[in-house]
């Protein structure tokens, strides 16, 4: 149900998303318990093809990008369709036998995983992923956590580590000063 308002394209050729939970689309707009919007942003080929089809269709704000010929919401049983015919393109027959990408949200947490494995792993990096992602960095790290790198030996900054660990100094004891 991604519709043309749910998109934010810029002239850079960079673009987001707005991802909905599914239950929003069929309630009313100014619902309390519409839930969050998430913010998720697509590669730069995605925004083109976007951009075209929105421009090629002269669509407005509320109408949806992906529609069947009838003009009609795409189904889950088309999106299965597809999936399935991409998969039988684009793998060979033992790759077809297995698990490998047998459903969609494979796509998204091959995506997710190549994040991980290629990006910044800082918190601050792994909560916006987490944000994007509509989990909480809890789940993603449990979810993913093969893809987190442990640092190396050489990577610990053991000088600022040992710096936080450390007792202060003792105090020289004054006159006034007694133990108990």
């Amino acid at each position: 149900m991604l519709r043309v308002r749910d998109v934010e394209l810029g002239d850079d050729g960079t673009g987001w998303l707005m991802v909905r939970p599914q239950a929003q689309e069929r309630r009313e707009e100014d619902s309390d318990s519409a839930g969050t919007v998430r913010r998720v942003p697509v590669c730069r080929e995605l925004a083109a093809i976007l951009k075209e089809e929105t421009t090629r269709r002269d669509l407005r704000p509320d109408d949806a990008i992906f529609v069947l010929d009838n003009g009609r919401p795409l189904t889950a049983q088309v999106y299965r369709k597809t999936w399935q015919q991409a998969r039988a393109a684009a793998l060979q027959a033992h790759e077809l036998n297995s698990p490998l990408g047998r459903h969609v949200s494979a796509l998204r947490d091959a995506r997710i995983a190549a994040w991980l494995k290629n990006g910044d792993q800082t918190v601050g990096h792994i909560l916006a992923l987490a944000e994007c992602a509509g989990m909480d960095a809890p789940r993603l790290a449990e979810r993913f956590a093969s893809c987190l790198r442990k640092p190396t030996r050489d990577e610990i900054p053991w000088d600022r580590l040992e710096a936080a660990l450390a007792l202060p100094e003792p105090s020289q004891p004054t006159s006034t000063a007694r133990r108990p």
